[in-house]
């Protein structure tokens, strides 16, 4: 039985950030089922400038563009305008980043199979009718095999575009017409093209092609169609525990993305450094209990707003951004922090409170609930 002493299932970023990290500490054998890194494309690919630079680790040649904040949209047509003044969040070519995480995985020594599928089981791992054994295995299969209420089928069209208005900003739409517990949105790729999507409870087709696209020519005079994501998006926390026997859960597998957006490159690669602390020290069930430590309160917060948001009613959400309008919560997150979203998102709650308290009074319980 041919052996490693890491063997990591999965070459999406959170596996090849964890094969990047654990290489200089262990040999490394990688598996991906696909013969190409970061093909299929599913996400959005939007990251905070703070995050790529401190966690994400890569050349700057894979950012195609940059972003200054956000418009948020509600169903009736309240709008809260988010712009920081300055760039705070990159768009990121996927199939470029995954190739340069590669690169530098195999530049520590890593050895990375594509086109090859594994299953993780017994304690190792199944390569096309060989049995890999390892001291430790990573499991980073993504979302495969995972299921739930907090999963959202999602699909994105990138079209040929010139913008109507500003094209460093990005627009978010809630209510129904656009998601069933979600929301849609443009995001601006730079050098002439625009990302089009939306995740939903069913009707993603539907929405996209008929009221999101509608929206989108208001913002942008769209060209050809160039490419079709899909995928699926999770909010539902992390998937505990981690560490299991000899096998470690990372990325989507874990649950390491944001409850309020799905994102989850910055923080797959905060996993990755834990993880490879853990094994550096010998430790590896203080993995999940750094995660713990780091992300908790900041993820259990993040999920009661989810859960929250995930619930209202178009009315509800036109009654919030006209509070929120009037309690000046635009200012507040013009300096949020994308990837530590608790603090701004509870202050925010709050100076709601104040100006609107019947409204905060009616979503307390529902937040409580969920948060305990």
């Amino acid at each position: 039985m041919p052996t490693a002493d890491v063997v990591v299932v999965g070459g999406g970023p959170a596996g090849l950030q964890a094969a990047r990290r654990l290489g200089g500490h262990a040999r490394v054998v990688v598996f991906e089922e696909h013969v190409r890194v970061g093909v299929p494309q599913h996400c959005t690919g939007l990251v905070s400038v703070r995050g790529f630079r401190r966690y994400i680790e890569a050349p700057e040649s894979v950012v195609l563009g940059g972003v200054r904040g956000a418009v948020l949209h509600s169903p009736g047509g309240v709008e809260l305008v988010i712009d920081a003044g300055r760039t705070v969040a990159y768009v990121l070519d996927r199939v470029m980043l995954e190739e340069e995480l590669l690169a530098a995985a195999e530049g520590v020594g890593a050895a990375i199979h594509l086109g090859r599928r594994a299953v993780v089981g017994e304690g190792v791992v199944k390569v096309s009718g060989e049995r890999w054994g390892a001291s430790l295995i990573v499991d980073a299969r993504g979302l495969r095999g995972v299921r739930g209420d907090w999963l959202f089928p999602a699909l994105q069209y990138d079209f040929e575009a010139e913008p109507l208005v500003d094209a460093e900003m990005v627009h978010v739409f809630f209510g129904e017409r656009f998601s069933r517990g979600f929301f849609a949105w443009t995001v601006p790729l730079g050098d002439g093209a625009v990302r089009v999507g939306l995740a939903s409870r069913g009707g993603v087709l539907e929405r996209l092609e008929g009221p999101l696209l509608r929206e989108a020519s208001r913002l942008y005079r769209l060209g050809r169609r160039l490419r079709v994501l899909g995928g699926l998006v999770y909010t539902g926390g992390p998937r505990y525990p981690f560490y299991t026997g000899n096998v470690a859960r990372i990325g989507d597998r874990a649950g390491q993305t944001k409850p309020t957006t799905g994102g989850g490159l910055v923080y797959h690669s905060i996993a990755a450094g834990l993880l490879e602390e853990a094994y550096a020290r010998g430790r590896l069930e203080s993995y999940e209990e750094a995660w713990r430590r780091l992300m908790g309160r900041e993820l259990a917060v993040q999920t009661a707003f989810r859960r929250v948001a995930s619930s209202l009613s178009d009315g509800e959400y036109d009654a919030l951004f006209s509070a929120a309008r009037e309690a000046g919560v635009e200012e507040l997150l013009r300096r949020g922090d994308m990837d530590s979203q608790s603090k701004t998102l509870l202050m925010a709650a709050l100076k709601i409170g104040v100006k609107a308290p019947r409204l905060a009074l009616s979503f307390l319980g529902a937040f409580l609930h969920a948060l305990l």
